[in-house]
């Protein structure tokens, strides 16, 4: 029988909520708005893989005579699906940068990981109190298996 005491469990809620608190008065406490900011996040992204499989898809096909057209469609058929792939990849990546599409002034680097398995934004832009770069953050959440630093 479980024995935990459910009530000693922290919600991931109040562990967010905390956690934006800290981040708060960190941020009031060293760092005189406006100011320049660094954002920093990682996005998980399979363009690598999708690609060599994409690749490997089309090889497949160029070997194909044009009599097993069955043979062609599903190869098309999976093309298609890898390409579908990669433009959900490259959609997390525009939400970020749309995050900062406001600022103006936000220089947005990208850069993939050696393995392709992602991404990184780095985003240097100035913000002009703590709860903006908290709201930030929080709009960030809403990417895919994001990662902020």
């Amino acid at each position: 029988m479980d024995t935990k005491d459910n009530n000693n469990q922290e919600n991931p809620t109040n562990k967010k909520e905390a956690f934006y608190k800290k981040l708060k008065e960190s941020l009031d406490n060293t760092t005189q708005f406006p100011a320049s900011y660094l954002f920093k996040f990682i996005v998980p992204t399979d363009h690598t893989a999708l690609n060599l499989e994409k690749e490997t898809l089309s090889k497949e096909k160029e070997a194909l005579s044009e009599n097993e057209k069955d043979a062609i469609n599903e190869i098309d058929h999976k093309i298609n699906l890898v390409n579908e792939k990669l433009k959900t990849e490259d959609a997390k990546l525009q939400q970020v940068d749309d995050i900062f599409k406001n600022n103006t002034d936000a220089n947005i680097q990208t850069k993939k990981s050696k393995s392709g398995k992602y991404t990184s934004k780095t985003i240097q832009v100035k913000m002009h109190s703590s709860d903006e770069v908290i709201n930030k953050y929080k709009d960030a959440e809403g990417v895919e298996g994001i990662i902020s630093l």
